[in-house]
């Protein structure tokens, strides 16, 4: 099953089911009923209300990926006439059934696409699009969402044995 969502403005919004207006949250997964009485957390992530849809192979993974990129916020800068405005993540979950057993084993795989840290120039893109301060704006979270990921990656990086 896969999903592809953007972040975009500090919004995630789900490329799949793009006329759907839902909230999508981040929400950590636990290994058995959090409720009754405080299990650990697995430390996996998902984001509930984003589209989930079958994948029987790699064509169908294709198509998704097409249609997701096709709904991305893009607009025209200084370096590229189609820039993508948002981060994109694309999700693919598989499962495995082991008949023999009933187990299922599932796996996540993330793949990101990064909006460019870019220098926002008001006046020309601005007057392409007729907004300025818009402009700034996804220039301003773009390079906000980069920072942390980079203080998260640093972090991570200082807590490991070289």
């Amino acid at each position: 099953k896969c999903s592809f969502v953007e972040l975009y403005l500090e919004k995630l919004l789900d490329l799949l089911n793009p006329g759907e207006m839902q909230q999508l949250t981040l929400v950590q997964e636990y290994d058995g009923d959090e409720a009754a009485g405080g299990s650990s957390s697995t430390g996996a992530v998902r984001i509930a209300g984003a589209a989930e849809l079958c994948c029987i192979d790699e064509s169908d993974v294709f198509k998704l990926l097409a249609r997701g990129s096709a709904c991305r916020t893009m607009s025209s800068t200084e370096m590229n006439t189609d820039s993508s405005r948002s981060h994109a993540i694309f999700i693919m979950r598989v499962e495995q059934h082991d008949k023999l057993t009933g187990v299922i084993t599932t796996s996540h795989l993330h793949m990101v696409d990064l909006a460019g840290s870019e220098m926002a120039n008001p006046n020309a893109a601005a007057a392409q699009r007729g907004d300025a301060s818009a402009v700034q704006m996804e220039a301003k979270m773009v390079n906000k969402s980069l920072m942390a990921l980079h203080n998260c990656i640093r972090a991570q990086l200082e807590n490991q044995p070289i």
